[in-house]
């Protein structure tokens, strides 16, 4: 099943209810995927109409996803869509404080073509301007403590059995 190891197993996606009801009380992170008119502002819907908006983050790599959710008017965390994020990347900090992109997180790889992202000084220059950072996939339980070390705010993995135990060794309770 090459990309798809689950596929014919028995195993079923669970509706995104059944997902907020296992997971009560558990900060969660969503990146819309969907892009159907109206799937962003059904999301919002759902998660105001059963008061779960403060723990969830609400995503996109899609700017206009993200726009679709404020425009719903979510009164939960936000993340910023590839744009929003090259431009706190990009832009001198005074420009920066005056036009930030609306939305609580920056979120990016660890790493691209080589190229590490997860450096204290692009940390630092989200959080001046009030963004956490969290930093995707993260499935090598060694690149976990250097992330956090440079001020990593959040790492997403599809290993979590690995991971979690690194980032509680990391950061105790």
């Amino acid at each position: 099943a090459g990309g798809r190891p689950y596929l014919g197993r028995g195993h079923r996606i669970p509706t995104f209810e059944a997902l907020l009801d296992a997971t009560a009380g558990v900060p969660l992170n969503v990146d819309i995927k969907d892009a159907r008119p109206g799937a962003a502002e059904q999301v919002v819907q759902l998660l105001h109409r059963r008061g779960e908006a403060e723990r969830v983050l609400l995503t996109s790599f899609y700017d206009a996803r993200n726009a679709a959710v404020r425009r719903a008017g979510y009164r939960g965390p936000t993340g910023l869509g590839r744009n929003g994020v090259l431009r706190v990347l990009g832009l001198p900090l005074a420009v920066l404080e005056r036009l930030r992109p609306a939305g609580d997180a920056v979120q990016i790889p660890y790493e691209v073509k080589g190229l590490g992202l997860a450096r204290p000084a692009i940390i630092a220059r989200c959080h001046a301007v009030g963004f956490r950072v969290d930093f995707w996939t993260v499935n090598d339980p060694d690149a976990v403590a250097p992330l956090l070390a440079a001020g990593a705010d959040g790492i997403m993995t599809d290993d979590p059995a690995t991971i979690v135990p690194v980032v509680r060794l990391a950061r105790p309770a």
